[in-house]
Order: C-alpha cells, then sequence, then structure tokens
C-alpha cells in the first residue's frame, strides 16, 4: 500500500489490517510531499509499528512504481483522494477541540 499516512489513523491502520491476505507479505510505502504535518521518517516509524506490515520504504513520487512494475506477485493499493480527506478531517477535528478550549 502506498500512500502520505499523514498522520497515520485509525482508519488507516484498520484499512492496512484489512488489505492482508493469507500468506502475503504487507509493504508499505511512505510517499515525501510538500506539506505534510508530519516527516516522512517519523511517518515511516509509525507505519512500521503496525503489526500487519512487513516491510516500510520512503519514496519520491512515482519511483518506487517504476521499480515493482511487471511484478506478477505484486498488488498495489493506493487512495490519494481518500488520504487527503482523512488528512483535511484531522486537521478540522484539532482545530475544532482547540477552539472549544
Amino acid at each position: 500500500m502506498a500512500g502520505f499516512f499523514d498522520p497515520l489513523t485509525t482508519v488507516q491502520a484498520k484499512r492496512l489490517s484489512r488489505v492482508v491476505e493469507r500468506e502475503r507479505k504487507l509493504a508499505a510505502i511512505v510517499l515525501n510531499g510538500n506539506g505534510t504535518l508530519l516527516t516522512s521518517d517519523a511517518r515511516a516509524v509509525l507505519v512500521a509499528a503496525l503489526r500487519d506490515v512487513n516491510l516500510v520504504a520512503i519514496a519520491d513520487g512515482d519511483e518506487w512504481q517504476d521499480r515493482i512494475a511487471g511484478l506478477e506477485a505484486v498488488r498495489v493499493l493506493q487512495d490519494s483522494a481518500g488520504e487527503a480527506a482523512r488528512t483535511a478531517e484531522f486537521v478540522q477535528f484539532v482545530l475544532n477541540r482547540q477552539r472549544n478550549v
């Protein structure tokens, strides 16, 4: 699965857990990006802490796709629009919480 994981939420953690298939390994590609809340290193550490994740790599742009192109055993899951929406929801949640203090 590839994504920004910015920040890693329970929704994303549960989604990662659901995509794990029997006898297959799960690799997470943490994408670099401008304007992320956390550094790619911090996000990679959080993703690596998940029980179902076997490998974490950090990548720029689409370079990671070129490296795995043609590998039949690899299935790529990516939801950029959903991730952007979850990040925006998280930011709004924090802002609303701070307004109520």
